[in-house]
């Protein structure tokens, strides 16, 4: 879970403009600096945006809070605390990271509107791509208390793309104190970086992310996690957290989106009461290289002038690159 001070917050909201952040049952809030962090207020365009993603996901997103009573697949830890996002409010499914939920093994419970708990089970654990889903019951969730599915829709999100992180940010201490607050944060930002990303090794193995297209993104707000969504409130991908072994004896964790049509085909099928989707995995770790390294390697002339694009004169309309780093605090590697 990440963790945030008030001066990261204020900072973070200085360089992404119009923000939210609010207990998840407040009423709406705007960033006083504004769009361009004078003083002023930002544009009303942009306000309703943050206005129009925060009322749509608001009910949709829930605290997730996981514990394991033993040690196992190499995870260390034994209590977790994450976002997850309501997929389906009908059939109670949710959608959560694997640094939240790591197996199948252990008790969820979710916080709804942050006032009410109810438990869940976990549905399934995707072996490849780093999200779990859970079901929890909806006859248990009391009828005062509102919960909204978020609408799902798939579509790319290149460097430069504007999008609305939304999230959920507790203010946690290493014993993982549910009494704390949990806040709802809102706030416009951009697609830093589109791509595969190395990890160091884990030793013990254990999960991690590979052989996956993620996103970063130019300023990330510290959150447990969350969606990037449209100016609407329609998700584009999952803001997960991923684990990571820096050094023996060591964890760590980077934020990145996760696109959402991965959860997607998933979810469909478990909504509809059918069999989760086959996975296929050749069980290796693949890596992009620089054509310059594969012509070193014995690449042809043939392959190597297929693969040679032009090069984008406008590369500054996207903005400064990855400026998150590991933590959480938005991206990259």
């Amino acid at each position: 879970a990440a963790i945030a001070t008030p001066a990261a917050s204020a900072a973070a909201a200085a360089a992404t403009g119009a923000a939210v952040d609010a207990p998840p049952g407040a009423a709406l809030a705007a960033a006083g600096e504004g769009e361009e962090g004078g003083g002023g207020t930002a544009p009303a365009g942009r306000e309703g945006s943050i206005a129009r993603a925060s009322a749509a996901l608001r009910d949709a997103l829930v605290t997730v809070d996981f514990f394991r009573p033993f040690s196992i697949d190499g995870e260390t830890g034994m209590r977790y605390r994450g976002t997850g996002v309501v997929l389906d409010a009908a059939a109670g499914l949710v959608a959560v990271d694997r640094n939240t939920v790591t197996s199948t093994l252990g008790d969820a419970s979710l916080t709804l509107g942050g006032r009410v708990t109810v438990a869940a089970r976990v549905e399934y654990v995707h072996p490849l791509h780093n999200f779990a889903l859970l079901r929890y019951d909806p006859a248990c969730v009391p009828a005062d208390v509102r919960v909204s599915a978020a609408k799902l829709a798939p579509r790319p999100l290149p460097p430069g793309a504007e999008v609305v992180i939304v999230g959920l940010k507790s203010g946690l201490n290493e014993d993982i104190d549910a009494s704390r607050r949990v806040d709802f944060v809102c706030r416009r930002t951009r697609v830093a970086n589109s791509g595969w990303i190395k990890l160091p090794l884990p030793n013990p193995p254990r999960f991690q992310v590979y052989n996956a297209e993620t996103l970063g993104l130019e300023v990330a707000p510290p959150v447990d996690g969350g969606v990037l969504a449209s100016d609407d409130g329609t998700v584009a991908a999952l803001w997960v957290s991923c684990a990571y072994q820096p050094a023996p004896n060591q964890l760590a964790s980077v934020f990145r989106g996760l696109p959402i049509e991965l959860v997607a085909r998933v979810a469909d099928k478990l909504i509809a009461d059918e069999a989760p989707p086959p996975w296929r995995s050749i069980g290796a770790t693949l890596e992009p290289i620089s054509l310059a390294a594969a012509s070193q390697l014995g690449l042809d002339d043939a392959t190597l002038a297929a693969h040679v694009r032009t090069p984008v004169a406008a590369a500054g309309a996207a903005g400064p690159a990855g400026a998150g780093g590991a933590g959480g605090a938005g991206g990259g590697e």
